[in-house]
């Protein structure tokens, strides 16, 4: 493949987040059909939750979903699983898509490895130490999210598929959600409402979570979510190049 990659080095604001799901959308497909190598950029949207096509198939759903929007929590369905996730001014966002033409493929270690890595990196160059690990109390828990003090403060997830025309050539599209400047007691407390109102049981606790702003050393010098999009939207480029050259990678760490 000869298609250029396209990144976007500022933080887009989405006004809707059903535009968002649209732009990840289309990027994902663009690996899939139009032959580009890779694409990434990073976001932000309204304040809403987010929840996996399965709960749309739920009989309490559309009313859970009225009640929710009119406490200013409007509810928008993903096509992927997992569990219901919060959004919002202080949340960011990581959206990679990228095709592997090489004959190894990918393996979900691997793709985290790309995802989580330069988040890492970068945490730890502003004083914060982060690994991958599940926090059962966290909502929409899995293996890697990347956690600090035992907390999560980045949710990950990520999708393969087969680029048109090449049955060995996986697309791949990998996403993170950063707790940035977040009141992570009141999404988890959204969160939990929305379970509530359509009579499922399970709960999640606010101090299984943190933000970066909770855990960051000096509050008062925060860098703001643009100028943090920028450092590690460099870092991205750099992943995605590298991963263009060698398709070798070290476990999630």
């Amino acid at each position: 493949m000869n298609t250029p990659s396209r990144t976007v080095n500022t933080l887009v604001q989405f006004t809707s987040m059903a535009d968002a799901l649209v732009r990840e959308k289309q990027l994902f497909e663009r690996v899939i059909y139009d032959g580009l190598d890779h694409a990434s950029f990073m976001w932000s949207a309204n304040q809403c939750l987010v929840v996996p096509l399965k709960f749309s198939h739920h009989p309490a759903f559309e009313d859970a979903s009225k009640a929710s929007a009119a406490a200013g929590w409007p509810v928008h369905v993903r096509q992927t699983g997992g569990g219901v996730t919060p959004q919002g001014p202080g949340i960011i966002n990581v959206s990679l898509a990228l095709a592997n033409s090489s004959n190894t493929r990918l393996s979900i270690a691997n793709g985290y490895q790309l995802l989580c890595q330069p988040m890492i990196t970068e945490f730890k160059q502003l004083g914060i130490s982060a690994y991958c690990a599940s926090v059962p109390e966290a909502f929409c828990d899995g293996d890697y999210n990347i956690v600090v003090d035992g907390k999560k403060m980045v949710g990950t997830a990520q999708r393969h598929s087969r680029t048109k025309g090449e049955v060995t050539h996986q697309a791949v599209f990998a996403h993170a959600l950063i707790l940035y400047e977040t009141d992570f007691q009141e999404v988890t407390k959204q969160v939990n409402r929305l379970y509530s109102l359509m009579g499922l049981k399970q709960r999640f606790e606010s101090s299984a979570h943190c933000s970066l702003a909770s855990v960051y050393p000096r509050p008062d010098v925060l860098p703001s979510k643009e100028l943090f999009s920028q450092r590690l939207m460099q870092r991205y480029q750099a992943e995605l190049c590298r991963f263009g050259a060698s398709k070798d990678f070290d476990e999630c760490r």
